[in-house]
């Protein structure tokens, strides 16, 4: 099979009968801002749980009955709820290639041609290989 023949057969199969996947400008722009927006809820996180140890530790040693105050205990429940919601956003958000496979898999386990792809390119490959490997074998020389 000639280099050209392979890319026909390629096309053929990757072209030929694929459902499209619909997706707006503006839901591309979101997918494609997924790991900025994890990154971004994990600075959230970090820098909330710094600033509140830092605030803890000052406090202890610098105000007596330090957890007795009511806006601090306010301030402590406010951080810790900031904290777990950025741990949870960061951790249970798709990525940007965790959200491809999501959309683009199931399109591809259920269109027919998609799944002969297999069979065709695992033949394709081993024509290839066996090409290959007559090319790049050379005599030995025996001594």
């Amino acid at each position: 099979m000639t280099d050209l023949e392979t890319i026909k057969t390629i096309k053929k199969f990757t072209l030929k009968g694929l459902e499209k996947v619909n997706i707006s400008m503006l839901q591309m722009y979101w997918i494609l801002k997924l790991d900025d927006i994890i990154e971004f809820f994990k600075d959230i996180g970090a820098i909330t749980f710094v600033i509140l140890c830092i605030g803890i530790l000052a406090g202890l040693m610098l105000i007596p009955g330090f957890f007795k105050i009511a806006p601090v205990r306010e301030v402590l429940i406010l951080a810790s709820f900031l904290i777990i919601i950025s741990a949870l956003i960061s951790t249970f958000l798709p990525t940007t290639k965790q959200l491809a496979a999501i959309i683009v898999i199931p399109k591809i386990i259920k269109n027919e041609q998609m799944q002969e792809i297999p069979e065709e390119l695992l033949s394709l490959g081993l024509e290839q290989l066996k090409d290959l490997e007559s090319e790049t074998k050379t005599p030995t020389n025996e001594k």
